[in-house]
């Protein structure tokens, strides 16, 4: 019983640390679905680096001391990160709120692995060894996982694209903080103690500023699209700056697909503002209702996306470029229509 509870004493303060992150989250942009496959991949993180480490130190013959200071933190952090880079590729995350929270629970279900092992290698120890181990080194992982994160969601939203060299910055600085927690510089106790207060204290600031920006993108994007769609449905759309995009390319494409090019831009449109409808009820504590019409909508887009084509929607890219978080609001609808039925 007694090693029950110095698990417990390394994994428990991760997560409340992780749900006070989520509790941040004013938007709830976050789907339950992507926190729980990213607990699970941050398990398995954990694994693959157990099992690497071990192969390294077994055929190079390095001491644990060296392991410990030197080899384990880039593997670690490389695993980490390889793992947050699925979200990102498919559009399971658009801003820096939801990258961090994801970062961070990859970081934490790792730490709760790790100190599991731990406590099963190293029984002897107190239950205040555990601890503050637990505290520590979880908040460390947790931390460094949603610095790479948050960097890395801030190049792609700056740039409009993805890019490994992207994550490479928030890498390379998560990796360096590793490797100075490791080295046992100060006390372990004073240790924990620095780390649990700066890591989440710079999140905090993040999340803070994040918020802001968030609010921003929302209501100039909302308006400007709700403008747009009465338009389109008024007959007004061709002395729109999109119209007047379409008037000029239509001799390039047969008048079936300039028909399905303003329908995609339309129902793209009504998606996204649904999307974005979605956040701001949340942001005022309310709960949206998902029907079945979003996910027919949906379909409707996916079918037009196939129907004008790859060129088709190249040329739409001046006016409807796709970014990262244009996909990631369609992915939020799906979500939220998959939850709802689940519910």
């Amino acid at each position: 019983m007694e090693i029950f509870y110095n698990i417990l004493a390394g994994g428990i303060p991760v997560f409340v640390f992780l749900l006070l992150l989520i509790g941040f989250d004013n938007s709830r942009i976050i789907r339950v679905n992507d926190l729980f496959l990213s607990l699970i991949f941050g398990v398995l993180a954990a694994i693959l680096s157990l099992l690497l480490n071990n192969f390294i130190q077994y055929q190079f013959d390095v001491s644990y001391y060296e392991l410990s200071v030197g080899v384990a933190p880039p593997t670690e952090e490389i695993l980490k990160t390889i793992f947050f880079m699925h979200f990102v590729y498919r559009a399971r995350v658009g801003f820096m709120i939801d990258g961090a929270i994801i970062g961070f629970a990859i970081g934490a279900s790792f730490a709760a692995i790790e100190n599991t092992i731990f406590v099963y290698n190293d029984p002897d120890n107190t239950f205040i060894v555990y601890l503050v181990r637990g505290v520590g080194t979880a908040i460390m992982h947790g931390g460094v996982s949603a610095f790479t994160a948050l960097i890395a969601m801030n190049f792609i939203t700056k740039f409009e694209s993805i890019k490994i060299i992207y994550f490479l910055p928030g890498l390379v600085i998560s990796i360096t903080i590793h490797l100075i927690y490791n080295q046992f510089f100060v006390n372990p106790v004073l240790s924990s103690i620095i780390v649990v207060f700066l890591i989440p204290s710079m999140i905090y600031i993040v999340f803070f500023f994040n918020e802001r920006s968030l609010s921003r993108w929302l209501d100039m994007e909302f308006d400007e699209e709700v403008e747009l769609l009465q338009k389109l449905r008024h007959g007004d759309f061709s002395g729109t700056r999109q119209g007047k995009y379409i008037m000029k390319i239509k001799d390039q494409f047969k008048p079936d697909t300039v028909f399905d090019m303003i329908c995609f831009l339309q129902t793209y449109i009504e998606l996204s503002i649904k999307a974005k409808s979605i956040i701001m009820q949340r942001q005022q504590g309310l709960e949206p209702k998902i029907d079945d019409s979003i996910i027919n909508k949906i379909k409707e887009l996916d079918h037009l996306k196939k129907s004008i084509g790859r060129s088709g929607r190249i040329a739409l890219a001046p006016i409807l470029p796709m970014r990262q978080k244009d996909i990631w609001k369609i992915n939020l609808l799906k979500a939220e229509k998959n939850e709802n039925n689940y519910r």
